[in-house]
């Protein structure tokens, strides 16, 4: 930036900022491809993840920075997309603009059904809450023409629902529910209608007196982490994904022998980690376990930084995460390394109950030799087991 005094002195200023210009006269229009994990819109370009988009939403492009669009979803709001996760449309296209005149709901045995119709798809968000215990969905580009909302009730788990056009082009709706904790959703469009399935709680096995297995018939996906790749290797040449693969196989079995239907995302072959989200959900599990072992970036001592951890992304795995970390501060006799968010692939499944354990540090020579033997991977899967029992315990209904 320059410019002259009036006294004919001349000043600049450098700034430290970036200028992101499209050089097109009409509006430039966007589209998302097809991905099967959906396309990732981010805050910033590079930056962390803001929204999942499905195929064939259109957004309004305002800029472009180091290959990333940036589109307008509200009036003061944008997201990033990559440039190799979209295509552009016809000039002359119009701008994305969505009227909502309806909204329906549908009760199943196991699920909720919501619908919403558009003019077209919509970027959307959904957040979760447990006070109140509620659905919370953000719709962009979007403006209110609702005159009623249809309930189609079996049960009360449905309380009610409500919207609010909280700001020009943005909707949200609450979804209300009657449930302890939240057991997954699906999101997907039929058209211009978009689905959002809620999953009911887990049904409570019965009891005699004080007694009753919980376990028994529940679906539960293990995925034992990394393969074909190797994974962290130990000082002494072990890789963690065959320790993995060994202490998956244990927790499988104790799982089954107390009755419970156990998935493994493989079976030592190995599966590419962007289909491995497919895999769990084609098992329809209720609850989904990646079994990993830690290692640190370069430059960081493992001798100081180790111990078990375990993490999740979705507000319906914390209760579950909270139950393994407490099992393996109490059983594994290791430091506390964290109970932690993470934006983990095999975290992001919100069909289901999905979290990442790390139960101990390969790259630690004492771990690494504890993890080899069958007592410590006994300990890792009774302590995981121990947990889903106190949790379909809590929380089944």
């Amino acid at each position: 930036v320059s410019g002259i005094l009036q006294n004919g002195k001349k000043i600049e200023h450098n700034l430290n900022a970036r200028i992101s210009t499209i050089s097109q006269n009409l509006p430039q229009i966007i589209k998302t491809r097809y991905n099967e994990n959906k396309t990732v819109a981010r805050y910033g370009a590079g930056l962390g993840y803001a929204l999942f988009l499905d195929e064939d939403v259109r957004l309004l492009v305002t800029g472009k920075s180091d290959g990333f669009f940036r589109c307008q979803i509200a009036d003061d709001e944008n997201i990033y997309l990559n440039e190799n996760q979209v295509d552009l449309v016809a000039e002359g296209s119009n701008i994305p603009r969505n009227v909502i005149d309806i909204i329906r709901s549908q009760e199943y045995e196991d699920s909720l059904l919501i619908q919403i119709g558009f003019d077209e798809r919509v970027p959307f968000k959904i957040e979760q809450s447990d006070s109140p215990n509620r659905i919370l969905l953000t719709l962009y580009n979007s403006t209110s023409n609702i005159d009623f909302i249809r309930y189609q009730r079996t049960t009360e788990f449905l309380k009610e629902i409500r919207w609010n056009q909280i700001k020009n082009s943005v909707i949200t709706i609450e979804i209300l529910l009657n449930q302890k904790t939240h057991w997954g959703y699906k999101t997907y469009y039929t058209n211009n209608v978009l689905n959002v399935r809620v999953n009911k709680p887990a049904k409570r096995n019965s009891t005699f007196l004080f007694w009753g297995n919980q376990l028994e018939n529940r679906k539960i996906v293990i995925d034992p982490g990394h393969t074909p790749e190797s994974g962290a290797v130990g000082p002494a040449g072990n890789t963690e994904k065959v320790i993995n693969m060994a202490i998956s196989n244990k927790v499988k079995n104790l799982l089954q022998s107390k009755g419970a239907n156990v998935f493994l995302t493989h079976n030592g072959e190995g599966l590419q980690l962007t289909k491995r989200k497919a895999k769990v959900n084609s098992f329809d599990g209720e609850i989904s376990i990646s079994i990993h072992n830690n290692a640190v970036p370069q430059n960081v001592n493992p001798l100081i930084h180790n111990g078990a951890s375990v993490y999740y992304y979705y507000p319906q795995a914390l209760p579950l995460a909270k139950n393994i970390y407490s099992e393996f501060m109490k059983n594994l006799g290791l430091r506390d390394f964290g109970l932690y968010w993470d934006n983990l692939y095999m975290c992001r499944i919100p069909e289901t109950i999905a979290l990442l354990v790390e139960p101990a540090f390969i790259i630690h020579p004492h771990q690494e030799k504890l993890l080899l033997s069958d007592d410590f991977q006994n300990r890792i899967a009774i302590s995981i087991v121990n947990a889903l029992e106190k949790f379909f315990e809590e929380y089944s209904e």
